[in-house]
């Protein structure tokens, strides 16, 4: 009865903290992981499952060991059960280390389990739960393609429901497996499902760029990643020997993201580029000028704590939580959705093609502002203040951004002439500042 109760306050998000608050987290834990009615595990799994909603929480319940237990019951001979569970696993598996967890205790085998059964109540549940998992490190990608689930992946794409959620989450699962696993897709004759995918007119757009962006993959397999990687590293030692400022691919699937020598850049999936230089003093700004621009974007700033050198489909960009999402190795808007990161908090105007924004930030102060086609008044102007709570002379910020496919823009240092003036007159060009002795 205690973890019924406890289910129903938690769909109230008010309640959540003070669930937690009250030991809430070990004692779930602790009845999932125990022999106890299915009745009463089902209500415990379904709590940890809206708790997970919080991302403090969601760390916390990981520190209890909830993902080896909820592994467990996986095995449930209750559906409900294994529902709850596999709801719990998924909002759970948003942090790169969390999916790891679940790899490294066996859950990969247990969910391509249950996508087998296409009818299957908890199919959208375990489907969910993979989709994020495959977003982790290559090893983990490699787990679920020897457990047998991209030959499950196409069936689901077989079911040709454009309204089918599980459909969705099995197309979002392959796009993560895509950077070397096309051979198998093919295989599993994933090819004509791919291509009417794309012309799905009731579906979401993303979905059918998802499906448009494996076939590219597929077409493009020849030309592996090793390949794209010593392209690039090819082009980042030419930049470094002309003594250039070098903007390069930070996360992403390597040659899926074109930078031209004028740091005109394409993505062509979700990537991250950012600057090789930091600075640490001075009011310093960029521009990027705006093309084409679609899905979620981010212009803004990365500390040297933002991990770079992830060579696959990696959906945390610039701006987005760190891994333990407590702290912040980076800053940034998004013009699309109006928002900015990490705060997700409402901000700015919307953006789009032949819009120019202007990314300001006082390296003294701790202020970081944004202005649109040369406007810094409300809603854009200072977006992050006070961005460094314990300054030491290591902190130092580059800029950065991501993209979605179909993004184009040009990012200017001030190598060549700015189209808008500064925030305040005292701000000078991100090249500039760099050869004046201010970078580190």
């Amino acid at each position: 009865q205690a973890s019924g109760a406890l289910l129903a306050l938690s769909f109230n998000e008010r309640n959540r903290n003070l669930i937690a608050d009250a030991r809430g987290i070990i004692n779930l834990v602790r009845i999932v992981a125990t022999d106890m009615s299915d009745a009463t595990i089902m209500s415990a799994a379904g709590c940890l499952w809206n708790l997970a909603m919080n991302d403090d929480l969601e760390r916390r319940i990981v520190k209890h060991d909830a993902i080896p237990a909820l592994i467990r019951r996986l095995n449930s001979r209750s559906i409900e059960v294994v529902c709850k569970a596999a709801g719990a696993l998924k909002n759970l598996s948003y942090q790169r280390e969390h999916k790891e967890i679940v790899a490294a205790n066996g859950g990969i085998p247990k969910l391509v389990e249950l996508i087998k059964d296409p009818s299957s109540r908890v199919l959208p549940y375990a489907v969910g739960a993979l989709r994020l998992v495959a977003s982790g490190r290559p090893e983990t990608r490699r787990k679920i393609v020897s457990s047998g689930a991209i030959e499950y992946l196409v069936k689901l794409l077989a079911l040709k429901d454009e309204q089918n959620d599980s459909v969705r989450l099995a197309s979002g699962t392959l796009l993560h497996l895509a950077d070397c696993h096309t051979e198998a897709m093919v295989k599993a004759g994933a090819v004509p499902h791919l291509i009417a995918m794309t012309k799905w007119e009731d579906a979401p757009l993303l979905v059918r760029e998802e499906a448009a962006y494996i076939l590219q993959r597929i077409a493009l397999s020849p030309n592996n990643p090793t390949q794209a990687l010593r392209v690039e590293r090819s082009a980042i030692c030419r930049k470094r020997a002309s003594d250039e400022l070098v903007i390069s691919r930070a996360r992403g699937v390597p040659g899926d993201t074109y930078i031209k020598a004028n740091n005109m850049i394409m993505f062509y999936s979700y990537s991250s580029v950012a600057c090789e230089t930091f600075l640490n003093k001075g009011k310093v700004y960029y521009e990027i000028e705006i093309f084409s621009v679609k899905g979620f974007p981010s212009f803004g700033w990365i500390s040297k704590e933002f991990e770079t050198g992830i060579n696959h489909l990696y959906d945390c960009g610039v701006g987005f939580p760190g891994r333990d999402k407590t702290s912040h190795d980076s800053w940034a808007i998004d013009g699309v959705n109006q928002r900015k990161w990490p705060n997700k908090e409402t901000y700015g105007m919307s953006w789009g093609k032949g819009d120019v924004v202007t990314i300001a930030a006082d390296l003294d102060a701790g202020i970081l502002t944004f202005g649109l086609n040369g406007c810094y008044d409300a809603p854009m102007g200072i977006a992050f203040k006070d961005i460094f709570e314990s300054r030491n002379e290591a902190f130092a910020l580059a800029p950065a951004l991501s993209g979605s496919h179909n993004t184009a823009v040009h990012v200017n240092f001030g190598e060549m002439g700015f189209k808008f003036p500064p925030p305040e007159n005292d701000y000078v060009g991100f090249y500039q500042a760099s050869r004046t002795g201010l970078r580190h």
